[in-house]
């Protein structure tokens, strides 16, 4: 289901708010950025902090007008809920991820679980993109 790309919020907001994250946690978000960024030719990135208090702040990923994944950096916490579009929930706890209350969305913790989330970024993206 195709749908607008949206327009990014704010994208100066999001990067001081990734400026006053860990070094561990700046280096996690990086790599999934640069591996989503890398997924396709056609990958749109949109970067947001919106202005209400406790609505938020991520980046999200598009091809073909199709959202694919999104990651949500908690400072506060030092992880990242990562967003896959259509994910089997299972197969990916399975590998060893938390997911989030919310469908789609998984906790990813260090570096080594960064590497391994990979494979869901670039499955989500070829879905996406069919």
């Amino acid at each position: 289901m195709s749908r607008s790309i949206a327009a990014e919020v704010d994208s100066l907001g999001f990067e001081a708010n990734l400026e006053e994250c860990s070094a561990p946690l700046k280096e996690i978000v990086a790599y999934l950025q640069t591996t989503a960024k890398s997924a396709g030719a056609d990958v749109i990135p949109r970067r947001y902090r919106y202005a209400k208090p406790n609505t938020g702040w991520g980046i999200t990923y598009y091809t073909g007008g199709n959202r694919f994944c999104e990651f949500h950096p908690k400072r506060d916490e030092g992880h990242v809920w990562g967003f896959i579009q259509g994910a089997d929930p299972a197969a990916v706890v399975a590998e060893g991820f938390q997911p989030s209350e919310q469908d789609g969305w998984f906790q990813i913790r260090t570096m080594p679980e960064a590497v391994r989330f990979v494979k869901w970024i670039l499955w989500a993206h070829d879905g996406a993109a069919d």
